[in-house]
Order: C-alpha cells, then sequence, then structure tokens
C-alpha cells in the first residue's frame, strides 16, 4: 500500500519515463464513482520529475490525482425506474433514488488481463436490465509507456438502444506553482469562456477568472486561484494541446495527443495543479465498439 488511496501500484519504467498504475482490485471503493478506476494513472515523472499531482493538497477520489478519465454520462440512467441499477461505465452501479444524488450499490470488478516493466491491461464488464431494457458495457484499459511517452487506451463495447449518448474525457492534473503559472497552446482556432460562480459548470468558486494570451498565442489564466474556462470550435480538430509548464518548476512543454477528433476541452488550474480537459461525446450505435489513444510525450524526445 504506496499511496493515499491504501492500494498498491504497477510501476512502468521506460526510458526517462515512470508511471504509477492504480490496482483498484484489492479494494475495489478506493478509487470512488467519479473516474474510471482500471488503467488510472497515478502518478507521471519525465527523467526523475514529478509532473502530476492533486487539484487540493489532500487525497480524495472525486478530486483526483495523476492522469484519471471519467465516462461522463451514465449508462441507462434515464431508463431507470425507482430502485432499479444503472451503470457508471469503469466506476460501478448507481441505483435511482428520487431526485437526489443516486447512492452507489458495487464497484466495477476489474481484472488485470497482463502486466510487464512497460504496460499494463486490465479489463471490466457490467450490465443490468433497467426500465425494462438491456443496458450491458465491456471495457479494455491499456497503458503503455515508451522511450517517447505514456499512451493510455481504452476499447469500449456497448449494448443498447440505439443512438445512446457516451460523454469521455481526460482530467490530468500537472504540477505549478499558482493558477497562472500553466501555460494553454490550443489547436485551431479556439473560442474560451471563463466560467464562474453563476454558471452552470462554475462549481465551488468564487469569482470569474480572466485569460490572457502571450505574444506566441499561448492562454494563461491570470488569477492565482482556482479558475476554470471552456473551449469550443475545436469539433474535429486533431492538432494536439501542449502545456507550457510553470518555469518555476523546470519548464517544458508536454504535448497531449489524442487520436480521435475532439468534441470540445475544459481548462483547469487550481493552486497546485492546472488540467486540459479533452472530450469525446457522441452517440452510439446498439452493439458498437470503438477505441482511442490519448498520448502524453515531451517534444523533442
Amino acid at each position: 500500500m504506496n499511496n493515499d488511496a491504501g492500494l498498491p501500484a504497477f510501476v512502468l519504467e521506460a526510458g526517462p519515463w515512470k508511471a504509477e498504475v492504480f490496482d483498484p482490485r484489492a479494494m475495489p471503493s478506493a478509487l470512488g464513482m467519479r473516474y474510471c478506476n482500471g488503467g488510472y494513472v497515478r502518478a507521471l515523472w519525465h527523467a526523475d520529475r514529478l509532473l502530476t499531482g492533486r487539484a487540493r493538497p489532500g487525497w480524495s477520489p472525486v478530486d483526483g490525482e495523476g492522469l484519471p478519465e471519467e465516462f461522463e454520462v451514465c449508462l441507462g440512467a434515464t431508463n431507470a425506474l425507482e430502485g432499479e441499477e444503472y451503470l457508471r461505465i469503469g466506476s460501478g452501479r448507481y441505483r435511482k433514488q428520487g431526485r437526489g444524488v443516486a447512492p452507489e450499490t458495487l464497484p466495477a470488478a476489474w481484472q488485470v488481463v497482463s502486466s510487464d516493466e512497460r504496460h499494463v491491461r486490465m479489463q471490466c464488464r457490467d450490465r443490468v436490465v433497467t426500465g425494462g431494457t438491456e443496458f450491458e458495457y465491456e471495457l479494455i484499459r491499456d497503458v503503455r509507456l515508451s522511450e517517447e511517452g505514456l499512451a493510455s487506451s481504452s476499447t469500449l463495447r456497448m449494448q443498447m438502444p440505439w443512438a445512446h449518448p457516451m460523454g469521455w474525457y481526460a482530467h490530468p492534473f500537472f504540477l505549478h506553482g499558482a493558477a497562472n503559472c500553466t501555460g494553454f497552446e490550443l489547436p485551431g482556432q479556439p473560442e474560451v469562456q471563463c466560467l464562474g460562480p453563476h454558471s452552470s459548470r462554475g462549481w465551488g468558486l468564487t469569482d470569474t477568472p480572466t485569460m490572457r494570451r502571450d505574444e506566441h498565442g499561448v492562454h494563461y489564466f491570470t488569477d492565482a486561484t482556482e479558475s476554470l474556462a471552456s473551449v469550443t470550435n475545436l469539433w474535429g480538430e486533431r492538432g494536439p494541446v501542449v502545456l507550457h509548464l510553470d518555469p518555476a518548476l523546470g519548464g517544458g512543454r508536454l504535448a497531449l495527443q489524442l487520436d480521435r477528433p475532439l468534441d470540445h476541452l475544459v481548462l483547469y488550474a487550481s493552486d497546485q495543479v492546472a488540467s486540459p480537459e479533452m472530450k469525446i461525446s457522441r452517440c452510439w450505435r446498439e452493439g458498437e465498439k470503438s477505441n482511442w489513444t490519448l498520448r502524453y510525450s515531451w517534444p523533442g524526445d
């Protein structure tokens, strides 16, 4: 048990890179119900430098740490009748209870399919019948290190009614000294809107942040507190998001490259970390299967 979640971890190493990946099997409820529990990268290092951290100082499964990913649309939630279960992909089951927050009933049961010094593969599946309709998924998560960086891959199959929504996003947390210390270099012609306490996504914020662009077009929050922004006009973009890391912690640029077109992006920063939340959002056909990979690399390696 070598981390605050109380879980063992797989240690992957390749070239200048090192990563720790949670093993959720020992205590399936430890990682909570927000993030996908399998393939959850707890921490990432480059050349002995820890790149990742936490949104807040203490460990919380809701806030997360490292490089978590989330399936934010629950499978079967809109069909569920009172008292019936529905699925949060990769995390577990909820039970519908009135209009409030549904209680969790069962964490996802993950299996480790294979692992070595550079790669770990995990798999889970679940099925419920809710509202008289069957909902089922199978998810494979691969985390692989190479000399070029880290690749986090998902392969998902869903059985459900025609045109069911699926929303996935990565929520990586990269260390810095204040919310205005990390720059975001964005693809295409982004439209950036800062979100404040009165917006639908401004949870927990006390002020509306602002952003500036430097002479190279890199975006920085100007506040030294918790900040949030929505980035649109990215639909179909395939270019990377490049982080300009805090110079006080060693600087450098870290590239995040998704191998599928982006839907949109959310930028988050606290006094501890910065996070570009790259998102895929679409409707799936009955029985559809797909896969995607997010790569983290150090330009120039």
